[in-house]
């Protein structure tokens, strides 16, 4: 009974030193890839919509919504006058001289919302009032066709403003500006600026995908050499199963 006792002592002290030697490489491996990954994900997270502009952010912000309001009523007055140009004998020359209106008023709005500021400090206004008022425009003046009757590069500037706003700051940031260039250019600048704010979204998610990559290479590696360091222990420490118990 003793002896048979004591071989089964034996038997289960070889299974547990078997189990324990076992997988300790992917453990410690996944970990410092859980590590990794957190660290490479910090930037991505922790770009937030910024509410703070500059000194000079209510007088701006103030600008803007008047700003946007008189294109708002422009935009109506063209479409009437477009309406009109359907049902009866319209002047093509009173019809064209809005347009050309409001093609300017456009273009001035998007270049003051998103030029205003410095390289130091990014917008004048917070990102968060930049998309505030991008909602508002385009919610407000509802299927108009921006892009038709304004400027082709308009929708873009709206919808990666409005996506890509926790971004404006930095892509503003990037672009010298002296206010004193002429509309059209400073509109390409705007332009530029939402485009920048795309592409800096894009690069954060192509950091971030390139960290999970080395983690995941880190965590195979780790898993790697912690297995075969392992394999050595092992083999210098490996349990020895117990001889099976004699017949009687």
């Amino acid at each position: 009974m003793a002896a048979n006792l004591t071989y089964h002592a034996k038997l289960a002290g070889y299974h547990i030193g078997k189990k324990a030697t076992l997988g300790a490489g992917p453990v410690i491996g996944g970990i410092a890839a859980a590590l990794l990954l957190g660290t490479g994900a910090i930037d991505f997270i922790n770009n937030d919509l910024d509410p703070t502009g500059t000194d000079q952010q209510q007088q701006v912000l103030e600008q803007l919504q008047t700003q946007k309001a008189s294109l708002l009523t422009q935009i109506s007055e063209y479409q009437d006058l477009q309406r009109q140009s359907h049902a009866t004998e319209t002047d093509e020359t009173t019809l064209q001289a809005a347009q050309t209106s409001l093609q300017e008023s456009g273009m001035r709005f998007f270049a003051d919302l998103l030029t205003s500021g410095s390289m130091q400090h990014g917008l004048d206004i917070g990102e968060a009032d930049a998309k505030t008022l991008l909602e508002e425009l385009k919610s407000d003046a509802g299927d108009f066709d921006w892009g038709r009757h304004v400027n082709s590069a308009i929708p873009d500037m709206i919808a990666y403003g409005i996506d890509y706003a926790e971004n404006l700051d930095e892509a503003r940031a990037d672009h010298r500006h002296e206010g004193t260039e002429a509309l059209a250019q400073r509109f390409s600048i705007a332009s530029e600026i939402t485009a920048d704010a795309r592409q800096a979204n894009e690069m954060d998610f192509l950091g971030y995908f390139i960290a999970i990559m080395l983690s995941a290479l880190a965590g195979l590696g780790a898993g790697a050499a912690l297995d075969e360091g392992g394999k050595k222990m092992r083999y210098a420490s490996k349990p020895t199963k117990p001889p099976a118990q004699p017949k009687h």
